[in-house]
């Protein structure tokens, strides 16, 4: 394959209040019986704990396009192939992946420490098992990992100034490489914290996923989550995170030349590592870490949004109970579900046949 490579100056892409009865009890999960035949009810569209940002990067971004050749044809009828500009990467980039885990809503969906812990372990692993052409692990690296865990359940310190302590700054304006970047340090950014709150306690994960699952484990407090926010600090170079359909392809930009990609991409990556359970070198190894039983692997970690998915087949455990919908699906508890809604004028018959 042979690729004649142009650089492409940034373009711009596009980027009631009531009042609260005291004392309130906990609602239980609906059961079946409690599910309107009008309606599949809203239990099964809550949010999960996790919530993820889009990425952006530090600095503005160069995207280099190349036409790709082949001198054996792929196409019925071709002895040689041509893909105009068809190669579209970023040349150097840093983005910012920053997260929430709010263990305030784990009561909705059932999640668990398991649940967080699988989440955790797999983020750094996210695209260098997922590899692809223009991303993989070569081209891709984890310079950060960092999570902060709060005392207060609804946040000891707003997550924009814990942001701060851990995002890399420029050494100059146009950055080339990842020393063109400062890092900070872990005991630097205790010593910043400390002046801020005494109520968060500072992680740098990169350093104990996988080798360290137990420290993991205490981090998340048992079977008791706490409210974490973090972040991961990912390099590029020459790749593409997430290509815009919407503009052939090419990576994301804003229209002051700095890149995104968005949450929904990152997530589909850490769904598609749990919902193959053929990868043995990566899902197995997870397993083996946290302690997941074949039992569990097979009843309790399933993935709702997939290709797959038959729309019937989830319409059927929701009628179940719904409950058993959120025990079965591991995305589902932690990222939440929103894509089942059928509409309000449907009568009884046709949901009916939707189940069966």
């Amino acid at each position: 394959m042979k690729k004649s490579v142009k650089k492409v100056k940034s373009s711009s892409a596009g980027k009631k209040s009531g009042t609260k009865s005291p004392r309130a009890k906990k609602a239980a999960l609906p059961k079946a019986a409690n599910i309107p035949v009008t309606s599949l009810g809203d239990a099964h569209k809550r949010g999960g704990i996790f919530t993820f940002k889009d990425m952006y990067t530090l600095a503005p971004v160069n995207i280099l396009e190349a036409t790709l050749t082949s001198k054996s044809g792929v196409q019925e009828g071709k002895d040689r192939g041509l893909a105009p500009q068809a190669h579209k990467v970023v040349e150097h980039g840093v983005y910012v992946l920053e997260f929430d885990l709010n263990a305030n809503l784990a009561h909705r969906t059932g999640a668990t420490d398991k649940d967080a812990m699988v989440a955790l372990q797999l983020m750094p692993l996210a695209y260098s098992c997922n590899p692809s052409r223009v991303r993989n692990g070569a081209n891709v690296t984890i310079r950060g990992f960092w999570l902060f865990v709060h005392d207060n359940p609804l946040y000891s310190l707003q997550p924009t100034e814990l942001m701060k302590l851990v995002r890399p700054t420029l050494k100059n304006k146009e950055p080339k490489s990842w020393e063109d970047y400062q890092s900070p340090k872990l005991n630097k950014v205790k010593a910043d914290l400390a002046q801020l709150t005494k109520k968060v306690t500072v992680y740098d994960l990169k350093t104990k996923l996988m080798d360290d699952a137990d420290s993991i484990q205490e981090i998340l407090n048992g079977k008791s989550l706490k409210r974490c926010s973090g972040c991961l600090i990912i390099e590029v170079d020459h790749a593409n995170l997430n290509g815009d359909p919407a503009n052939a392809g090419s990576p994301r930009q804003n229209s002051d030349g700095t890149g995104w990609a968005t949450d929904v991409s990152f997530k589909r990556k850490l769904r598609d590592l749990v919902g193959e359970k053929e990868n043995e070198s990566v899902w197995s190894q997870v397993r083996k870490i946290i302690k997941i039983s074949n039992t569990d692997d097979k009843e309790h970690y399933q993935i709702l949004e997939k290709r797959d998915r038959v729309r019937s087949e989830v319409v059927k455990l929701i009628k179940t109970g719904v409950d058993k919908f959120h025990y079965q699906n591991w995305d589902a508890r932690l990222f939440g579900n929103t894509f089942l809604d059928k509409k309000v004028e449907e009568t009884p018959e046709s949901i009916e046949e939707d189940a069966e």
